[in-house]
């Protein structure tokens, strides 16, 4: 029998390859737990016709460390980015002033429950549509206006529209 490969065992072995695989060590003289990577192959074209591995051995301890800082970062991420929703959320639905995001040609996408009501609008029949379809022919300029603004980076607040009233 051969002796034991440093790294891996023969169950590692797939087609005469040592596929790539990392593992945790403990250094005996340190105590440090450090992360290694092997990849290589076996060849039995040895001397006398035996079992030769190439491969290599490197440590990926610095590699494995930014990845768990990465993880940390993208779970903590993910928790804030959940609570800003939540935080916006509570915002949109208790709104008391009209909300909505429109598309740059005017159309809704959505609009807060306060449509409802403030205008008698259930969200699903305005979103979807133009604003225009909601105010009066003869306010259409303010509309426009408010849409130019928008697309120059304006923030709309205290901006008054005459938005009909579905009973209207």
């Amino acid at each position: 029998a051969g002796s034991a490969p440093l790294i891996g065992g023969a169950e590692d072995e797939v087609h005469g390859e040592l596929p790539y695989r990392e593992f945790q060590i403990m250094r005996p003289d340190t105590g440090e737990r450090r992360w290694i990577a092997r990849r290589g192959e076996r060849r039995m074209d040895g001397p006398e016709g035996g079992a030769r591995t190439i491969g290599v051995v490197f440590d990926i301890t610095a590699f494995k460390t930014v990845e768990d800082r990465l993880r940390n970062l993208t779970e903590t991420l993910q928790e804030r980015v959940a609570e800003q929703t939540r935080n916006r959320d509570r915002v949109w639905n208790n709104a008391l002033g009209l909300m909505s995001v429109a598309t740059e040609d005017g159309v809704f996408r959505s609009v807060s429950p306060s449509w409802t009501k403030v205008l008698g609008y259930l969200p699903e029949e305005v979103e979807g549509h133009h604003y225009s379809e909601f105010t009066a022919p003869e306010h259409s300029d303010i509309g426009q206006e408010g849409m130019t603004r928008v697309a120059e980076g304006e923030n709309l607040d205290g901006w008054l529209y005459p938005f009909r009233h579905k009973t209207d």
